[in-house]
């Protein structure tokens, strides 16, 4: 006798629009009024824009000026300032 499998089950698949409905702002119906695309694409599909070049090198320069004894290209003196009244050497 040959033994049947079980039927296959479908997996759960949530419902992409339940999370569009539990949070409603003001940006988000501008967004759909301005532009429905945009709006899917932010959204529904979550992409995230890249950010500019601009912001890629303004976070580069204050992470090394953040980081403690950070030195000038060139080997030159620290850049971090030094309490009042110890003199420099």
């Amino acid at each position: 006798m040959i033994a049947l499998a079980p039927p296959a089950r479908k997996p759960v698949v949530p419902d992409p629009t339940e999370h569009l409905t539990s949070v409603v702002s003001a940006s988000r119906l501008n967004c759909f009024h301005s532009c429905r695309l945009k709006f899917y694409f932010r959204y529904v599909l979550e992409l995230v824009k890249p950010g500019s070049a601009a912001l890629f090198v303004g976070k580069a320069v204050h992470a090394a000026l953040q980081r403690p004894g950070a030195r000038p290209a060139g080997g030159g003196r620290s850049m971090m300032l030094r309490p009042c009244g110890r003199a420099s050497s």
